[in-house]
Parts: C-alpha cells; structure tokens; sequence
C-alpha cells in the first residue's frame, strides 16, 4: 500500500532493492535524488505536472531552499518531498490547490472572452427573421 504513495519513484526502489541485476543498479544509482532537486524533479517525484510547481509554492504547500528570486530556478529538499509524498492529508491539500487554481484560470478566460456564456459555449444564434 506504501508502495504507491510515493508514485514512479518508490516503484523504483523496490524493483531495484529485489534485483541485483548491474544495469538495474547503475540505473537505480543514477536515479537517486540529490539532497537538493530542481522543481521538475520534485514534480517526478510527487507524480504531478512540472508547470504544477509554482501552484504548490504559492499556495505554501512545498517550501524551496533559501530564498529564490520569484523567477529563479527553485529547489526543494529530497527528504523534504519524499516526507511529503508519503502524507496523504498533504496530498489531498495538492490536489485540491491544483484543482483550484485551474478552476481560477478558467473562470478569467471565460470572463475575458466576453461571450457572457458561463459554461464555455457561445450563446445559440436566434435565427428567427423579421418580416
């Protein structure tokens, strides 16, 4: 069950701790996370979209290291995210700041169309004629 609370990366640590096969190893090794990840590689881990990333710092759920510029590269602590990954309370929070703000997103593109139609679609063309 722990198994997959941690997505693509704990499916590799068990594959590779069950097989001593050389190539699984090397690539096991190379696959480890460094004490610091980038922002696509904490997405891997977290088994979430890259362009996600900023979503969950904005919304105070992944904090980076050390105080980046806005739009600097960010990077966040491995344990840190791995630690994170495993909380399913945590992972509900993800979600729904996810879900949110595409639902945010959305609403402004519909009210910048200026359609005035509320679920996406244009109003139907009256096609009565006058006469």
């Amino acid at each position: 069950m722990a198994v997959y609370s941690l997505g693509r990366f704990a499916r590799l640590f068990i594959v590779a701790d069950k097989c001593n096969h050389p190539k699984i190893r090397r690539h096991w090794t190379t696959c480890w996370p460094a004490p610091n990840t980038s922002a696509e590689q904490a997405a891997w881990v977290l088994n979430c979209q890259p362009h996600d990333m900023p979503i969950l710092v904005g919304a105070r759920l992944l904090k980076p290291l050390g105080n980046p510029p806005p739009n600097g590269i960010k990077f966040f602590a491995a344990a840190d995210v791995l630690e994170l990954a495993k909380d399913r309370t945590w992972l509900v929070k993800v979600t729904n700041a996810v879900n949110q703000d595409w639902h945010k997103q959305n609403a402004q593109k519909r009210c910048r169309s200026g359609n005035g139609a509320q679920d996406g679609h244009s109003s139907p063309l009256n096609l009565t004629t006058a006469g």
